[in-house]
C-alpha cells in the first residue's frame, strides 16, 4: 500500500509540473503577441541636386584636330517608384547645354533641383549623364522612360540580393557597390556610344531612404573618366541629396517576411554523457577502448555511432525587430525526434525477468551476452525562441517529450537446454511517460529575409526519469523486487547531450 501510494504521488508532481510549463509558455506567448509592436514607414520628401561639373581634365585637348575645348550636355532624372516598383511620380527631368569648357579646372553652376514625394516603402531613382555633344545638332534622346527606369529598380534590388551584373533593356549596364557614407548603394553605371562621359543610375530603397533621413543633407562626387581616340578625360558632377519624412500617411505593418516561417533542422552528431551508474554512452564507433588495456585503442567499425536527431519549428507569433538594422525575434511551435545509445556496463551479476525466457523447467537459463545496448527515442513538442541576424542565430526553448526505451542483445547463449531467449527487441522497456526537458542553440550561416542556413552547437538537458516496463526488468539480483538498474525510478543529475547540425528555413 504504501508502495503504491508514492507512485501516485510521483504522478500527481509531474502532472502539476507539466500543467506549471504549459501555463507558463502559454502566458508568455501571450505576452509577446501583445507587445510585438507594428513597424511605421512613413513617406518623404525627397530633392536632387546638381551643384556642381567640373573639368579635371579635357576630352577634346590632345589627339589632333580637337577643338581644345568640351561642348557639354548635363541631364538628370528622379522618380518615385511603390515597393512593387511601379513609378508613382515623375520623371522629373533636367537638361543643360551644350556649355563649353575650356580649359582644365573649369567649374560650372547653376543647376535647378528636382523633388517629388516618396511613398511609405517605396523607392527613388535617380540618374545623370555627361555628354560631350560634337554635332550641336539635338539634344539625348531620353533612355529614362518607365521601362527603363523599372528594370533599373529591378537591377539594383537583384544585385542588393546578390545576383551578378545584369543588363536592362536598350542599356549596356553594369551594377557595382559603393559605400556612400555607411550607405552601401547599387549603382549602375550606363555606356553607350555618343561620347558618353558619365553615365549613372541608382535606386534607393525604404532602408537606404531612412538611413539619409538621420543625416538629412548628403553629398557625393560621381566621377568620370576615361578615353576616347586615345585622349583621356575626367570629370567631377558634385550631387546633394536631401530626404525628410513625412508623419502623415505612414503604413502600419507587422516584421513577417524579415524572419523565416519554417525551421528544419538535423544534427547527426551528439555526444551524450552517461545515463546512470548502470549505463554509459555509446562508444565512439571509429575508436575503441581495448579489452585489454584502458590505455590502448582499435579502430571500429564506422564513423556513426548511432546517434541522430531532426526537428520541425512552424512560426507561431509574428516576428518582432530587436533594433534598427537585421535583428528579429519570432517564437515557434517546435518539434522533434531524437536517438541516442547506451551501452550497460557489466559490473556485476545481471539477471532477467522472466518474460524474456520461454522455460518449461522452471530453473535458471544461464543466459551469457556479449552486449547490451539500449536505444532511448524520444519526442517532443516545445514552444521555441528564435533571435537571429544576417549571420547569427540563437535558439532557447523548452517543453515535454515522451520516451520509449528498446534494449538489445548482442551474443546471446542460453546454457540451459530447456529455456530459449524469445525477446521482441521491437518492445518497449519504458511505461509510456513524458518529461520536461529544455534546450538552447547557437548556430552560424547566413539569413536573406526569410531565408537561410545555419551550422550550429546545441545543448540539451533532461531528467531522466523513468517509469519501468516490470515485464522486461533487468536485475542486480535474482530477486525481482529490487534495484531494476534499467530505468531507475529517479536520478537527481540531468541528462546532458551535446549536438552539431544544420539547419535551413524558409
Amino acid at each position: 500500500m504504501h508502495k503504491l501510494y508514492d507512485q501516485v504521488t510521483s504522478s500527481n508532481q509531474r502532472f502539476g509540473t507539466f500543467k506549471l510549463i504549459v501555463t507558463s509558455f502559454f502566458l508568455l506567448i501571450c505576452l509577446l503577441t501583445s507587445s510585438c509592436r507594428y513597424n511605421r514607414f512613413y513617406p518623404s520628401d525627397f530633392t536632387f541636386s546638381v551643384e556642381h561639373v567640373q573639368a579635371l581634365d579635357l576630352e577634346e585637348d590632345g589627339y589632333w584636330l580637337s577643338s581644345n575645348q568640351d561642348e557639354i550636355e548635363l541631364s538628370y532624372t528622379v522618380a518615385a517608384l511603390n515597393a512593387q516598383n511601379q513609378v508613382v511620380h515623375g520623371p522629373k527631368r533636367r537638361h543643360y547645354g551644350p556649355e563649353i569648357f575650356s580649359y582644365r579646372g573649369q567649374i560650372s553652376y547653376g543647376y535647378d533641383d528636382l523633388a517629388l514625394d516618396v511613398p511609405a516603402k517605396g523607392k527613388v531613382y535617380f540618374s545623370v549623364r555627361l555628354i560631350e555633344n560634337d554635332d550641336w545638332s539635338s539634344v539625348l534622346n531620353s533612355i529614362d522612360n518607365a521601362q527603363t527606369i523599372v528594370e533599373v529598380a529591378e537591377l539594383a534590388s537583384r544585385r542588393r540580393r546578390g545576383t551578378s551584373s545584369l543588363a536592362a533593356r536598350a542599356l549596356k549596364a553594369t551594377a557595382r557597390r559603393l559605400n556612400w557614407a555607411g550607405l552601401i548603394l547599387t549603382v549602375v553605371d550606363i555606356f553607350d556610344t555618343n561620347d558618353q562621359l558619365l553615365g549613372v543610375c541608382a535606386v534607393l530603397d525604404q532602408e537606404e531612404l531612412e538611413h539619409l533621413m538621420e543625416v538629412r543633407h548628403f553629398r557625393e562626387k560621381l566621377k568620370g573618366f576615361g578615353s576616347n581616340w586615345g585622349d583621356r578625360y575626367d570629370y567631377d558632377v558634385l550631387i546633394a541629396l536631401e530626404v525628410q519624412r513625412r508623419l502623415s500617411g505612414e503604413i502600419r505593418e507587422r516584421a513577417k517576411a524579415l524572419s523565416p516561417n519554417v525551421i528544419l533542422g538535423v544534427s547527426p552528431f551528439r555526444i551524450d554523457s552517461d545515463l546512470n551508474e548502470f549505463w554509459s554512452k555509446s562508444p565512439d564507433r571509429l575508436l575503441e577502448r581495448s579489452a585489454n588495456s584502458d590505455d590502448d585503442y582499435n579502430f571500429s567499425d564506422g564513423l556513426y555511432n548511432g546517434h541522430f536527431s531532426a526537428n520541425l519549428g512552424l512560426a507561431v507569433t509574428p516576428a518582432f525587430r530587436l533594433n534598427k538594422r537585421y535583428a528579429f525575434g519570432k517564437f515557434y511551435l517546435h518539434t522533434g525526434y531524437s536517438q541516442t545509445p547506451y551501452r550497460l556496463d557489466f559490473k556485476q551479476d545481471i539477471f532477467l525477468s522472466s518474460s524474456y525466457f520461454q522455460n518449461s523447467t522452471g530453473s535458471s537459463a544461464d543466459l551469457s551476452v556479449g552486449a547490451v545496448t539500449l536505444s532511448l527515442r524520444q519526442y517532443n513538442a516545445a514552444l521555441l525562441l528564435k533571435l537571429h541576424s544576417r549571420r547569427i542565430s540563437w535558439d532557447i526553448g523548452g517543453g515535454m517529450q515522451y520516451q520509449q526505451g528498446f534494449t538489445r542483445f548482442n551474443n546471446v547463449k542460453v546454457g540451459n537446454p530447456n529455456a530459449s531467449f524469445i525477446y521482441d527487441e521491437q518492445s518497449n522497456v519504458l511505461e509510456e511517460d513524458f518529461l520536461p526537458f529544455a534546450f538552447t542553440k547557437l548556430g552560424f550561416g547566413s539569413f536573406k529575409r526569410n531565408k537561410g542556413y545555419t551550422l550550429n552547437f546545441g545543448l540539451t538537458a533532461f531528467k531522466p526519469s523513468f517509469s519501468p516496463n516490470q515485464n522486461y526488468g533487468i536485475f542486480t539480483s535474482a530477486n525481482e523486487g529490487l534495484t531494476n538498474m534499467l530505468v531507475p525510478l529517479s536520478n537527481p543529475k540531468w541528462q546532458l547531450g551535446y549536438s552539431f547540425g544544420l539547419d535551413v528555413f524558409f
